[in-house]
């Protein structure tokens, strides 16, 4: 009875509180789809209370919903107060006791308050919305990566004082006549077919006696115009806005009419980053992944959001006090969205990780603690978590990356287990079932299955500047001294020997069984996905996500065509550059792919296909898979927004690799035309 006793007692010491004992639940991929997300908090001016929005996927109506929290910091006594199909930007109105919140509860996207009691009342709503995706074949806000959104209002900024609100608004331009097409606009044509209609978006100015006027206007082909609406920066006398227009900066001022150029020995004194730079920090480039960055309202103290990158990638903060040093705050996971009071002497965080579930902490600034104040996914807490531990690698040429490495539910030293090798750029990070990571991959569950999660970043450039000018030249508009051999070295080739490193390791410490090795990755993920898969014979299946980047036909695509002059050294049909394709495109060496592969898309992608043909043709398995729905408004979508599809991808994924790695099947009737076709495709290579 006691050894019974201990025994439990010892499991109950392994899991976190709220997992132990009876609740202690394994991932299902219901799971994963249904992982909360949290990217925007606002504390309260006093510190008391806070205001944050949960987006999470519904899997009744079989969409995506959005919910606005209040929250009293001192007791957790939480309570929705608004829903809707889209909310961002909770922000703290300045001088108030209110916030501000960009939400679609009906109207489109439209701005909105919220006072202490969690009333919810309009501020700015433009009737005029509209639906914005993809421009010029970008992707023009982050936030759209998931689905093209209806807008009313784009973005805001409160000044200082909180009397003026600069805010941003697009509106459609009336359908022109059509005409026939020429030359280049054919071209331009072919190269965006789903571009969005086009239209205007507007700058201006709310004043507080109500006097609201247009400052600017920019075509929505103005990709920053539309992601920040020029990326206003208040003068700290709130007397002045600085934006970028036309990719040029410029200074309104309250009192003159039009805007001026800017001029930075004028206007810098008054920026963010120079007033930082008074309390002792060297502003460097931004992390779009960081928490934040504040500065105290009497201008001596700041919180500066950093990413650890050396060998446990995650978001955190670091404290610069008025004698210029540095202090980070100290705590398990990653922070990844965080507000702070003016005086900066309190603040709130999410705090999350691969294996803790989001919650909401509180941060104090003097003695630099961190406590939690409720969870914000109950039933994730549930679940018993798995092991997963960072890791860094090394590839031959002295390249390092950063990753973790997620173990099997039932791991056993000694035995060999099959391994998923999952890459998509830099953020395989502190976060919890993070889709900007992995995609429609079931990390968690392929480890409740048995299966070793090998979570790979792409190694920094900054660690080497052959790799950084490689990566500079990648996207630089002309060619330059880096030829396109050594950068298809540098930025593809070196990974695949990264990977290649990664696996070889741990088979050499006797975890992962060589032979059932798979590799999956979306965007850039898939195209180190497709370059591996027919380049390397250590990967036996793969699976790659909406990519199609390194295929000869994208070279006639406009907005690809200089980085193809750079990777290929032209086109596919021009002799100088035809070794350069054979060297590195799919395509060319589908007939070297040593496995079956995968591709899964959300749009019709001629290169997707292009490469699908050619591993048809050299007679290797090949499959793809069309999520329908997923594009909307004629525009695509790179994260799927349709619940039930992430669920049959998610599910398509884990039984893809389950079959071509260990030769199982389920026996469910509604996959036995999948596990044919499978077969059929084994049986052909077999012979």
């Amino acid at each position: 009875m006691k050894l019974v006793v201990g025994l439990l007692w010892m499991l109950a010491c392994a899991l976190p509180a709220s997992a132990a004992g009876a609740k202690a639940r394994l991932w299902t991929i219901e799971d994963i789809v249904t992982a909360p997300e949290i990217n925007s908090v606002a504390i309260s001016v006093d510190g008391g209370r806070a205001l944050y929005i949960v987006r999470q996927a519904d899997l009744v109506s079989n969409r995506k919903v959005s919910a606005l929290h209040l929250v009293q910091l001192s007791t957790g006594e939480d309570r929705v107060v608004a829903r809707g199909a889209w909310m961002e930007e909770a922000r703290t109105v300045p001088q108030s006791d209110d916030w501000s919140v960009l939400a679609d509860i009906g109207s489109g996207v439209q701005l909105y308050r919220v006072d202490r009691r969690g009333g919810v009342t309009p501020i700015v709503v433009n009737p005029s919305t509209v639906v914005l995706g993809k421009v010029e074949g970008a992707v023009e806000l982050y936030r759209l990566m998931e689905a093209p959104l209806s807008f009313g209002v784009l973005s805001y900024r409160f000044s200082p004082d909180g009397r003026t609100l600069w805010y941003s608004r697009a509106f459609a331009d009336p359908s022109p006549v059509a005409k026939p097409l020429v030359d280049a606009d054919v071209t331009q044509a072919f190269s965006t077919p789903r571009r969005t209609a086009p239209g205007r978006v507007e700058f201006r100015l709310r004043r507080e006696n109500g006097d609201d006027e247009r400052v600017a206007e920019r075509p929505t082909s103005d990709r920053p115009a539309v992601e920040e609406g020029g990326a206003p920066i208040w003068s700290r006398s709130s007397d002045a806005v600085r934006f970028t227009l036309a990719g040029k900066r410029v200074v309104f001022e309250l009192h003159s009419t039009v805007p001026r150029s800017a001029d930075d020995a004028s206007f810098s004194s008054e920026d963010f980053a120079s007033r930082l730079s008074k309390v002792g920090y060297r502003l460097g480039e931004g992390d779009p992944r960081v928490p934040g960055s504040w500065l105290s309202s009497d201008g001596t103290r700041a919180v500066m959001g950093v990413r650890y990158n050396a060998d446990d990638p995650r978001g955190g903060l670091i404290v610069v006090d008025p004698q210029h040093v540095e202090a980070a705050i100290g705590t398990t996971g990653g922070l990844t969205a965080c507000d702070f009071t003016p005086r900066l002497d309190v603040g709130v965080c999410v705090r999350q990780g691969m294996t803790i579930p989001p919650e909401l902490v509180r941060v104090g600034v003097a003695d630099r603690r961190v406590t939690r104040i409720l969870s914000l996914a109950p039933t994730h807490d549930e679940i018993a978590p798995l092991r997963v531990e960072p890791r860094v690698w090394r590839n031959p040429r002295g390249y390092q990356a950063t990753g973790f490495l997620v173990y099997p539910r039932e791991y056993r030293a000694g035995r060999r287990y099959p391994a998923i090798l999952v890459t998509h750029g830099s953020d395989a990070d502190e976060r919890f079932a993070s889709a900007d990571f992995q995609w429609q991959y079931p990390v968690q569950v392929f480890a409740e299955r048995g299966y070793v999660v090998i979570a790979v970043n792409d190694p920094a450039p900054s660690q080497s500047e052959t790799l950084k000018a490689a990566v500079t030249q990648w996207s630089a508009s002309t060619p330059g001294p880096v030829t396109p051999a050594q950068l298809q070295d540098e930025v593809w080739l070196s990974e695949v020997e990264l990977f290649e490193a990664a696996v070889r390791d741990l088979a050499a410490k006797g975890l992962v069984d060589v032979d059932r090795v798979g590799i999956a990755g979306y965007s850039r993920g898939s195209q180190m996905v497709n370059v591996t898969m027919t380049q390397s014979t250590l990967f036996k299946a793969g699976s790659s996500g909406d990519g199609g980047y390194l295929e000869p036909s994208a070279y006639y695509l406009e907005y690809l065509r200089e980085s193809y002059v750079n990777v290929y050294g032209g086109s596919p049909y021009a002799p100088a550059a035809l070794e350069n394709y054979r060297r590195l495109s799919p395509t060319f060496r589908a007939d070297r792919a040593p496995g079956a592969i995968l591709q899964q898309i959300s749009g019709l992608y001629q290169t997707m296909i292009e490469f699908h043909d050619a591993l048809r043709a050299a007679g290797k398995p090949s499959q793809m898979t069309l999520y329908p729905g997923e594009t909307l408004s004629a525009d695509d979508t790179h994260l799927f927004h349709i619940p039930s599809n992430r669920l049959a991808a998610l599910q398509e994924n884990l039984d893809w690799f389950d079959f071509w790695l260990r030769g199982m099947e389920t026996p469910e009737a509604s996959k036995q035309e999948q596990y044919r076709r499978w077969r059929d495709m084994r049986d052909a290579r077999a012979h």
